[in-house]
């Protein structure tokens, strides 16, 4: 039985609640997150939904859409859906109060009396059936409190929240909004026929065209701009904020000239647009908030993490920027920190920053004290575990060994360079062997030559200068590096047959880096590299490169019958193609093996 007074309020309820805002421009995908979300607003039992993620990420745009669909559809919220912005809100003392006031407005409810607002509003909506969207929640402190009062004693109300940050209530689902999806380095490096058509698959570039054709009708994706076009989405990580901030430029400057800009300054994506709030007008304005409400704690776990490249573990973020699990979880919770794979199978869960963000906290980094502290714990702890894992190359554990390095390379990658900037010859002299290994194992020639090139050629000149002598850790470490190189071919003999005079004058597998500069090699326990299923392979094993009458020596052909538990399977897959392209039409311009590939 209803009260008097009570079914007028009902009606204004019902009639408000379709009054939703309308966006200027439809969603760009997010299909998938629709999908999951529908679901849950359709279960009577999820009472909470929080839409969380970093700021610029889409939560706005995908709630309206989510109340304009269940708006559709009646039977499930029959007493209507309602938007509430909490953006204009401050904190204060009179929060629950101006708060409900907001919800009521929405509504159309009025909630005037002798009782404040926040005593009433829950009177009026016990017994009705709503879906209230509240946007904004993060930068409320108060909300929790009122949220989870509002969900008690009005026992069908169903409330979607977005924010940057979890409410912390029990009962929450918690619902994770990453970026759009974006191309793969794979897809940026195919070919052009097969660019466009790939690109268009991802939402991040669908994004971009559509923003971009809105600013510039005659925008279109083609094979110029395509790999360009995927790049400015890898850069902003896949945020709608970034790639509509992108686009915006696109009338001004080409697609290529926009990834320069954004990889030269992060002030670059910003916007003037009278119709943005001030706090959505550049990437910077986002994430200065988001960094404003952390403590000086979280913001100086935040600036280490900055110095990962890529993705990372709990244990490697614990040695290199001395966090701990509460440190993490605060920002995973605050959408700063997400994880990107949940581990399993013996691998352990790995976290990653986003693309723009990492790029402004770095930016905090350079600024601070702690810059080289942390440059030294990164280089020491995945060079280290570079030579840990490197001494299980040669046994029964070489398969995970290899994957373990695999997947933190692109650290490596910069720990190995951090060293030779820093002229770290010790570290570089106990990594380079198990270097050596993964790269001849993993079949990465050219990779390994550039960076083993790079040490070596540091190494060289720190020798050269006198400040080390040729008996020292430096030297040890110069001579360690020159395993992937060889010597130039022989002159074949007059008359020779055409297949063997073809096969030697076939380019060696690596040039040296000083050919006017000849180094012992040191005997390594595997060879250089492997050629073919049945075992035969090309070696230096215990053989050295000297100075003999102005030429170096050549390395000697052997043949090692290896155990099948110890071979690669991906090397020898492609030792079929070094065999191939070894002997197939190359010329005596003496081109590197691995550029053949």
């Amino acid at each position: 039985m209803e009260l008097p007074g009570q079914r007028p309020v009902a009606i204004a309820i019902a009639r408000q609640a379709h009054a939703l805002p309308a966006p200027a421009q439809p969603l760009i995908g997010r299909r998938r997150e629709r999908e999951l979300l529908l679901l849950r607003l359709a279960d009577e039992r999820c009472r909470l939904i929080s839409i969380t993620g970093p700021g610029g990420a889409g939560k706005t745009r995908l709630a309206i859409d989510l109340a304009q669909t269940t708006a559709a559809q009646p039977h499930r919220f029959p007493d209507g859906v309602a938007f509430i912005s909490l953006a204009p809100l401050r904190p204060q003392a009179e929060l629950p109060d101006l708060l409900a006031s907001a919800v009521a407005e929405a509504l159309g409810l009025d909630l005037s009396g002798p009782s404040p607002p926040s005593i009433r509003l829950p009177g009026a909506l016990r017994d009705r059936c709503l879906l209230l969207v509240l946007d904004n929640c993060e930068h409320l402190p108060g909300i929790s409190f009122f949220i989870n009062e509002l969900l008690h004693l009005c026992p069908a109300i169903t409330i979607l929240a977005t924010s940057r940050a979890r409410l912390g209530l029990r009962g929450e689902v918690v619902f994770a909004l990453d970026g759009l999806s974006v191309p793969s380095d794979s897809d940026v490096a195919a070919s052009n026929a097969r660019m466009q058509r790939i690109a268009e698959r991802y939402e991040a570039v669908q994004l971009f065209v559509h923003t971009a054709q809105m600013h510039s009708a005659d925008f279109a994706l083609v094979a110029e701009n395509c790999a360009a076009v995927m790049q400015i989405c890898q850069l902003v990580g896949g945020l709608p904020l970034g790639i509509e901030l992108a686009a915006s430029w696109t009338p001004v400057l080409s697609c290529a000239e926009i990834v320069a800009e954004i990889e030269q300054n992060l002030d670059f994506l910003a916007s003037d647009g009278q119709d943005v709030p001030v706090r959505q007008r550049s990437l910077r304005a986002v994430f200065d908030s988001s960094w404003e409400a952390l403590s000086a704690a979280e913001q100086g776990c935040l600036r280490r993490l900055a110095y990962f490249c890529g993705s990372f573990t709990r244990a490697a973020a614990a040695q290199i920027a001395t966090t701990n699990l509460s440190a993490l979880t605060t920002l995973v919770k605050k959408s700063l920190l997400r994880r990107v794979s949940k581990g399993g199978d013996g691998l352990e869960a790995r976290f990653a920053l986003l693309g723009p963000l990492r790029q402004f906290a770095y930016e905090h980094l350079l600024t601070a004290e702690e810059w080289s502290q942390t440059e030294l714990h990164h280089r020491s702890y995945y060079l280290q575990l570079l030579i840990d894992q490197g001494a299980l190359l040669h046994g029964p554990q070489q398969q995970p060994a290899l994957q373990a390095i695999a997947v933190e390379l692109a650290e490596i990658r910069t720990a190995w360079q951090s060293a030779v900037n820093a002229g770290d010859t010790a570290l570089l002299d106990r990594a380079a062997h198990p270097f050596f290994a993964f790269c001849t194992m993993s079949s990465r020639f050219s990779e390994g030559a550039a960076l083993l090139d790079a040490a070596a050629e540091a190494l060289h000149q720190e020798i050269g200068d006198g400040r080390q002598e040729q008996n020292s850790v430096g030297a040890r470490a110069h001579r360690s590096t020159c395993g992937l190189v060889s010597v130039p071919a022989r002159t074949p003999r007059a008359g020779a047959p055409a297949a063997r005079r073809e096969r030697r004058t076939a380019a060696p597998i690596w040039q040296p880096a000083r050919p006017d500069r000849a180094v012992e090699l040191p005997r390594f326990d595997r060879p250089s590299y492997w050629r073919g299923r049945a075992g035969v392979v090309v070696g230096a094993r215990g053989h050295a490169a000297q100075r003999d009458g102005g030429r170096p020596l050549r390395y000697r052909h052997q043949r090692h019958n290896l155990e099948p538990d110890l071979l690669c399977p991906g090397a020898l897959r492609r030792g079929r193609a070094l065999r191939r392209a070894e002997f197939a039409t190359r010329t005596q311009d003496q081109q590197p093996l691995g550029q053949c590939l």
